[in-house]
């Protein structure tokens, strides 16, 4: 399922990184004098004192900035709540890493229209020169500003000697060459299990089931507590929930059911259990693979892999945009029923329906796939969710990433970026108002209930 809405404007910053803002009263798209102070971080760690030119931006997930005059500009500070912690290490990094400072914007405060939408920006100049945009778009006749998540792509690179070399454009990654088996993002195949484990939660059948997947197996035996399984029926449920939680990091669904099964052995206390999936297509699954690692060679990451939120976001950020722009939405996606009956493939799931050569429409679990897999083989922690947009639908998919430096899950939904852009083939430009959002307990993306668990489960100590 794919949701229209109207587009919002994509904005070209520095890389910085603010959870979306909330409504604050402003004229002009200028910030007003006075406010309350909030509890904040910036220049020398001390919280300024109230006075001059200043204003509170509050976040809505609690968090919050402060401009105040100082020294021919304004300092920035930074809120102290837990939800800008993750925003203050970026800040951190990338002065650390590029020597640009962010505690202290020089300039007059600027307002502008950038791009003729009715949407007034306001910009102050960074000490390299660079304007840093917040946007304000009218709404009710009062100003809702609304940060940029992230800036030019390439404007932030690690120094080159952390890269290994890309391959060329015309580079082709021969299926022959993948790698025998998927990323392990998450670490799993270092597990280890005896020949017939005893379980007795769903959480622990389904990390076993994962463990299988990525060690190749699609066919593996276990046993389950007669109260985890006090039926066939429910047994047989585990399983299939077991496979489906499974699927948020194996990321390929177009499998048959052989066997799926569990039955009493004369144990009191336990069931045995079985499992067997056959693939239908998967020289196709094959491919989207080659394709995907064939991007990461393409635009290799730091030796060793990402070690801070900044750069990381930074390159599912690249993700996201060669996947919107590679595809474009099926109206097939509009009209549900039509999909009954369909394999994965026909009804245009898989990653290999983005990522396949000569593919050029998918829907949202095509989507949400592809981008896993390539941010998979990055070495980004991408999980592909399926939930619902209302109350009583679960007919969407989007992607969940626990970052690198073990802040919280942070929200992408490529399809629905897509849908508020210009999507149509040829496209270069994507929305990214569903890029690196907090993850939210409100109707809209809520993961059902057996993914949401596995993922708690599954990223415990996972950061």
């Amino acid at each position: 399922m794919k949701r229209k809405l109207h587009p919002l404007p994509m904005l070209l910053c520095l890389a910085l990184l603010f959870a979306q803002l909330a409504g604050c009263g402003a004229k002009s798209g200028v910030p007003e004098e006075g406010g309350a102070t909030p509890a904040v971080t910036g220049p020398g760690s001390a919280s300024p004192a109230q006075g001059g030119f200043s204003q509170p931006y509050p976040f809505t997930d609690g968090g919050s900035i402060l401009l105040v005059e100082a020294e021919g500009g304004y300092d920035v500070y930074v809120g102290t709540s837990a939800a800008d912690a993750r925003y203050l290490a970026a800040l951190r990094a990338i002065e650390g890493e590029t020597g640009y400072g962010w505690e202290h914007m020089t300039g007059e405060v600027q307002t502008e229209d950038l791009d003729g939408d009715g949407v007034r920006e306001i910009g102050l100049t960074a000490d390299n020169g660079n304007i840093l945009w917040y946007g304000c778009s009218p709404q009710g006749g009062a100003c809702t500003f609304r940060e940029i998540r992230y800036a030019e792509v390439g404007l932030y690179d690690l120094p080159p000697e952390l890269y290994p070399e890309a391959m060329p454009e015309d580079f082709e990654l021969a299926v022959e060459d993948l790698p025998e088996l998927l990323p392990d993002v998450l670490g799993l195949r270092g597990l280890e299990y005896g020949e017939m484990p005893l379980f007795e939660t769903q959480e622990a059948v389904s990390m076993y089931a994962l463990w299988n997947f990525l060690w190749g197996r699609t066919e593996f035996e276990c046993r389950l507590t007669k109260e985890l399984a006090p039926d066939d029926g429910k047994g047989s449920m585990v399983l299939e929930n077991a496979c489906e939680a499974a699927r948020a990091y194996y990321l390929f669904g177009a499998y048959t059911v052989y066997d799926m099964y569990v039955k009493e052995d004369g144990d009191p206390e336990s069931v045995y259990a079985k499992v067997k999936l056959l693939y239908s297509r998967p020289e196709w699954d094959l491919e989207a693979r080659a394709e995907a690692l064939e991007f990461v060679m393409k635009n290799p990451v730091p030796e060793g892999g990402f070690t801070d939120f900044a750069h990381e976001m930074q390159y599912a950020w690249k993700i996201h945009d060669y996947v919107a722009c590679k595809v474009t939405y099926d109206p097939i996606g509009y009209e549900p029923g039509k999909m009954q009956g369909l394999d994965c493939y026909e009804a245009l799931q898989e990653a290999y329906n983005v990522l396949g050569e000569g593919q050029e429409t998918a829907v949202c679990a095509g989507y949400a796939r592809a981008f896993a897999l390539i941010a998979q083989y990055a070495g980004i922690n991408c999980a592909w969710v399926r939930g619902n947009v209302t109350e009583d639908d679960v007919g969407h998919a989007w992607n969940v990433i626990y970052p690198c430096d073990g802040s919280e899950p942070v929200l992408v939904d490529v399809t629905w970026d897509d849908g508020m852009s210009d999507d149509v083939p040829g496209q270069t430009e994507v929305s990214h108002y569903y890029f690196y959002l907090p993850l939210s307990g409100e109707t809209e993306h809520q993961a059902v209930e057996n993914m949401q668990d596995f993922l708690q489960f599954a990223n415990e100590g996972v950061g």
